[in-house]
């Protein structure tokens, strides 16, 4: 089991105060010195993390820690107007509102009734202020606001490999390659309407928390593809060395060879596996 990781929210009190606090309770914490306001605990104070009131009330946020690089290679600043198009449960807008200091606004599109309201309380729960919630479904927002965003966050529901843990077979039961074909149809519809929202000029991060070529590489490759020099894949820098760059071949196919700059995250024991990728849109790609 990876260990907990905490985030100290800094838009609910000084991250300082925080510590402070958690210290005198017992809850003794290490700097992951790799990311801000960001701290490993031992396994066996996960309940008392978990319970705690700071837990509740949004001071502190247990986090997998490869969730907040996507967030922090967009790096949007207040006066950005941000998309997050499958946002829930919230990590990563979270992440995002804070970076802005809870500033300009981020529209943060779910299509599942029950994981909107789960983003909506998360949101509410951690003090972010700057962010609209549409219930929406994320394929279609570019017919509504096309090439109007600054800068997108698009961590595409996936297969979740990353997530799998060999001694339980609940983390991996539905895995199918089956699976992957799917997840690889809407993630290439979102990431269409993801450019579709972008304006010329703007950024987009596009992640996910597998390992399958077909659910990253692959759609960035087609994307690429269809839009020519219309798009270009930006260089990524992340405070971590666990990371390889994305793969340029997989079963015979050859992938576009911008795709080199993009990266997975490889898992070490904090860090769970994750693929991002980064795209500046050139020019208009409205049809």
């Amino acid at each position: 089991m990876l260990p907990p990781v905490v985030w100290l929210n800094e838009l609910k009190q000084n991250p300082a105060q925080t510590l402070d606090v958690l210290n005198s309770d017992g809850i003794n914490l290490s700097p992951l010195s790799d990311l801000p306001n960001t701290f490993t605990a031992l396994n066996e104070q996960r309940e008392a993390i978990t319970h705690h009131s700071f837990a509740d009330n949004g001071n502190i946020y247990l986090i997998n820690p490869s969730s907040m690089l996507p967030p922090l290679v967009l790096n949007p600043k207040p006066s950005d107007l941000v998309l997050d198009l499958t946002a829930a449960p919230g990590s990563k807008t979270l992440i995002m509102a804070w970076l802005m200091k809870n500033q300009g606004q981020i529209s943060a599109v779910e299509n599942v009734k029950y994981r909107f309201h789960k983003l909506k309380a998360n949101l509410e729960r951690n003090g972010v202020t700057n962010t609209k919630l549409f219930l929406k479904d994320g394929t279609t927002i570019w017919k509504y606001c096309p090439e109007r965003f600054d800068k997108i966050l698009l961590d595409a529901p996936c297969s979740t490999e990353a997530r799998f843990q060999t001694n339980n077979p609940k983390s991996f039961a539905f895995w199918s390659e089956k699976k992957i074909k799917e997840m690889n149809r809407k993630q290439r519809k979102l990431l269409f309407s993801a450019i579709q929202s972008l304006r010329p000029g703007g950024e987009l991060v596009y992640s996910t928390c597998a390992f399958s070529p077909e659910e990253n590489e692959e759609p960035i490759d087609r994307i690429l593809h269809k839009f020519g020099n219309k798009l270009t894949v930006s260089d990524i820098t992340i405070p971590i060395r666990n990371w390889h760059p994305a793969k340029l071949r997989w079963r015979k196919k050859e992938y576009h060879p911008d795709l080199k700059k993009a990266i997975r995250i490889l898992p070490n024991g904090v860090y769970e596996g994750f693929f991002i990728c980064k795209i500046r849109k050139l020019e208009s790609t409205l049809l």
